[in-house]
């Protein structure tokens, strides 16, 4: 009864799906041309919180426990439940098989594959628990591994001649959300997995030994004559709800992690090498916990951020000092499909762009980014958005030979001249002032899910949070 009533409640929602909303529009403004597409690229698969849930099926758990993460598939092919999730729910065996296909249908050969963090399912400790109460912390402990390894196999084994490259977030710690261990067993198991991927081409030879340390590295992206600098952070250590509650209280890795990033990016500038900055999370206002727990900010002077201070200053500062060498940002955690611009109305402003999840606990749909990317430069030129349209599939609606559909092109859907920092600043600019295209790009925000998402809640405040990173800032642009 419960699943006919959600059905009910879906199809509602969705009453409007056929009609499609504005797209690809022409807002007509002078400073926004669309790009050539037509100009050779190279193409990169940006894919974040996947969280998958690898105890979605419970009666499958003691046998995944006993076995080596070589038959998990088998294992999961057994399950009598091989329909997809739904919205609320974190990615599961049938999800998660769906996205790979539609990864590979979408880019057969990318030229590098991206992974923004948040590979394990949200309170995965306490599901565990729930499914196995008395097992040891070493027990615990071999399944979160395993559960990585499993993730880790599955990219190797479907892109086996693509380079790929992760970031751990802040969900990827057996000792629990916000609790990254520094030079932690974890961190050895995670470089160990990915290791064939991350060098493959040579590209990062010293990636075990950096990324065992303290969860970050520096690695190199070669194509034909050009090179690319790519510094992969761990991010967790400079959050707000970090804590160090399983590594040495006397070590702390947030700033070892700033000095070693400044070091990198000065080094890449000295020789005039591009550089991608990778991160869990975007810097700044957790636009959502501000307006959720804050929404009289203005008046209370309360904001959620991201990172703390003092590392959200210092990032930001060096993100601001190196701009010219800084040629894209990549992140995720938020969930959405966003942006943002730093140094905003400086001579070379930088944008991050924000992946969708996989996962669609936030009832948004299930998606995730194509670059493509200036082989030259390694400038981002535009950026197309593949999503499940789940209300449909608990409709029974889709194309279930196609189920994931490009539902979003950036240049074309918003007349932008290219991807870069400054037509995004533009871009969100004219978000407060133009209906149709905020409208545009809310529905775009949450991957053409039926949900509103929370950037609707204060349309001007949010525009704000994508331009500026500190409560003064912040406060000043959306408080006036």
């Amino acid at each position: 009864m419960r699943k006919i009533v959600w059905i009910i409640g879906i199809l509602f929602l969705c009453a409007g799906c056929t009609t499609q909303p504005l797209r690809f529009t022409q807002f007509n403004s002078p400073s926004r041309i669309p790009a050539n597409e037509k100009k050779p690229t190279l193409s990169v698969l940006f894919v974040s919180d996947i969280h998958f849930n690898s105890l979605a099926d419970p009666t499958l758990v003691p046998t995944l426990i006993s076995s080596p993460v070589s038959k998990w598939k088998t294992v999961f092919v057994t399950a009598k439940n091989q329909h997809v999730n739904s919205y609320g729910a974190d990615t599961d065996y049938s999800l998660l098989m769906s996205a790979m296909s539609a990864m590979k249908a979408a880019l057969p050969h990318p030229d590098l594959i991206v992974l923004g963090g948040d590979f394990i399912a949200h309170k995965f400790h306490q599901k565990f628990r729930q499914v196995v109460p008395h097992a040891s912390r070493k027990e615990y402990a071999d399944f979160f591994n395993k559960t990585e390894q499993f993730l880790a196999r599955l990219f190797i084994k479907n892109f086996p001649q693509t380079q790929i490259l992760p970031v751990l977030g802040n969900n990827d710690a057996p000792c629990g959300d916000y609790k990254s261990q520094p030079q932690g067993s974890y961190l050895r198991a995670f470089a160990r997995a990915w290791q064939p991927a991350v060098n493959r081409f040579g590209g990062a030879p010293d990636f075990v030994a950096q990324f065992s340390k303290d969860g970050f590295y520096s690695a190199t992206v070669r194509k034909d004559k050009t090179a690319l600098r790519v510094l992969a952070l761990n991010d967790d250590f400079w959050m707000s709800h970090y804590k160090n509650k399983c590594g040495i209280p006397s070590y702390n890795a947030g700033p070892t992690e700033l000095h070693w990033l400044n070091q990198k990016l000065q080094m890449s500038s000295n020789v005039h090498e591009p550089v991608w900055l990778m991160t869990h999370g975007p810097a700044g206002l957790n636009l959502y916990s501000t307006f959720h727990f804050h929404p009289t900010f203005c008046h209370t002077h309360l904001f959620s951020m991201i990172y703390k201070e003092p590392y959200n200053s210092q990032f930001i500062s060096l993100v601001n000092k190196y701009a010219n060498t800084i040629r894209v940002m990549l992140a995720g955690h938020t969930h959405m499909n966003e942006f943002r611009v730093y140094g905003a109305n400086a001579k070379t402003p930088v944008v991050q762009f924000i992946d969708p999840a996989v996962s669609p606990i936030y009832k948004n749909n299930p998606a995730f980014d194509v670059l493509s990317v200036e082989p030259k430069t390694f400038a981002v030129l535009d950026v197309k958005t593949y999503s499940l349209n789940l209300a449909a599939v608990l409709a029974g609606s889709l194309n279930s030979k196609r189920p994931w559909v490009p539902i979003s092109d950036l240049d074309r859907e918003f007349d932008l001249k290219s991807a870069s920092g400054r037509s995004l600043e533009i871009l969100d600019k004219e978000l407060t002032n133009n209906n149709n295209l905020f409208n545009l790009y809310a529905f775009r925000f949450m991957s053409e899910s039926p949900f509103h998402g929370f950037a609707t809640k204060n349309r001007t405040a949010y525009a704000c949070g994508l331009l500026h990173f500190t409560a003064e800032g912040f406060s000043h642009c959306s408080c006036k």
